[in-house]
């Protein structure tokens, strides 16, 4: 299972019709409808195979040219220690960024931007089979996150111990995430390590619905 797909299927759902246009141009944020059908859990835990839903969509036929994008940018770093390893602590700073229709790589205003501080310390369970290592990632995060709309954002300010248990995977290039204590370890971010330092990054377009104000 891949994020990219994760990402496809829950914010195809979940941003259709939430984003405005203003007359001014600018987006406002507005109510979404979402009937929820189906009330089996994301992970199938009655079977020891790994299942996740099927995206059903609206019932309509495909977009293939859509109008309006949402373009999610996250990057950022974990500087590890002790230098050299065997790790058992990370420091760094991860920055979320959302744009509605402009490209990512302009200068044009993020309707999106979070900042986070990251500490992390080792993960005791490591069940994650292609993990070198493994962490508990706690987050502080400053900035207008209530603008974003990635469901997958980190929390803004995690308790000590209460963060998200993260791993390294060298075999894989990526940061592992253990989706929400299912059990199931998800490739959450293209890794690059250079010494004790591991490079992140994560980014995808989703087709959203924008709404004239007056509509």
């Amino acid at each position: 299972m891949d994020r990219q797909l994760i990402a496809g299927v829950t914010l195809g759902v979940l941003l259709t019709a939430t984003v405005g246009c203003m007359t001014d141009g600018s987006v406002e944020e507005t109510e979404p409808f979402i009937e929820d059908t189906n009330d089996a859990p994301l992970y199938n835990t009655s079977t020891t195979t790994t299942s996740f839903p099927v995206d059903t969509g609206f019932g309509g036929t495909a977009d293939v040219d859509p109008d309006h994008w949402l373009h999610i940018t996250q990057l950022g770093n974990w500087s590890m220690s002790p230098p050299g390893g065997p790790y058992n602590n990370m420091t760094g700073g991860l920055t979320i960024t959302e744009i509605v229709d402009v490209p990512e790589d302009t200068a044009a205003a993020p309707e999106c931007e979070v900042i986070y501080t990251l500490v992390g310390q080792t993960y005791a369970p490591n069940d994650c089979a292609e993990c070198d290592w493994t962490l508990i990632v706690e987050f502080t995060g400053t900035g207008n996150e209530g603008n974003c709309h990635d469901p997958d954002m980190p929390p803004s300010d995690t308790a000590p111990g209460d963060g998200w248990p993260m791993g390294y995977s060298s075999s894989l290039n990526k940061v592992m995430f253990d989706y929400y204590g299912t059990g199931v370890w998800i490739p959450w971010y293209n890794a690059v390590k250079v010494g004790d330092v591991i490079n992140i990054d994560f980014s995808t377009s989703i087709a959203i619905e924008v709404e004239d104000e007056d509509e």
